[in-house]
């Protein structure tokens, strides 16, 4: 007999796919983050032992910090926020369960949602217009357009991953037990493993004495 698969279960395996393959890119965008800070590690390091031993600094070290610090931050800002390890107000949430903490949760999401919205738009216009009219750092005149762009680049992944995060709410809003899908991952966690300890409970209580 043909299994029948609910509204809700589909609406489920979809965020799950969409939250699965968002994860991937900022995982990956993370380790490029990572990779960059290494190799400005290495460019100081550089840098120091060129004027100790050789009394000279290296030409560009200067413009290629500056415009690597920026794309290492912006490349592993979404992943960050989806792995809960932003630094958050939660004075007021921790007190908060339930329905109620996720209904908090939604409202400050939507909050986000427009504040990024507005900046991944501003930031796009400002890339886009560097691209077009050019301009280069003032030592060894090193482009400037890359390091807009991807900043731009990581700003739009955080806003997509404010936008499961949104959905994911709205569900968890809808029924606070239903399996955390898109939400930050110390939400997620600490759900999954009371409702565990709930269902643990229940069972031990069912047992036979």
């Amino acid at each position: 007999m043909p299994t029948l698969i609910s509204d809700g279960e589909v609406q489920s395996n979809l965020l799950k796919t969409l939250d699965h393959w968002q994860q991937r890119i900022e995982r990956a965008l993370n380790g490029i983050g990572g990779g960059l800070i290494f190799v400005m590690m290495l460019a100081v390091v550089a840098e120091v032992l060129s004027r100790g031993l050789l009394n000279t600094s290296i030409a560009g070290q200067i413009d290629f910090i500056e415009l690597a610090v920026p794309c290492a931050t912006m490349l592993g800002l979404a992943f960050c926020h989806q792995q809960g390890s932003q630094i958050r107000m939660t004075a007021v949430i921790q007190n908060l369960s339930g329905r109620l903490l996720w209904l908090a949760e939604l409202i400050t999401t939507i909050a986000s949602l427009g504040l990024f919205g507005f900046l991944m738009l501003a930031t796009w216009s400002v890339a886009i217009r560097s691209v077009q009219m050019g301009g280069t750092t003032m030592e060894v005149n090193l482009p400037v357009w890359p390091t807009k762009v991807i900043i731009s680049l990581g700003i739009t992944m955080l806003f997509m991953r404010l936008i499961l995060q949104l959905i994911g709410f709205i569900r968890l809003v809808k029924d606070p037990k239903t399996e955390p899908i898109g939400v930050p991952r110390f939400h997620g966690v600490d759900l999954l493993e009371q409702q565990r300890a709930l269902d643990s409970a229940t069972t031990s209580s069912k047992e036979p004495t």
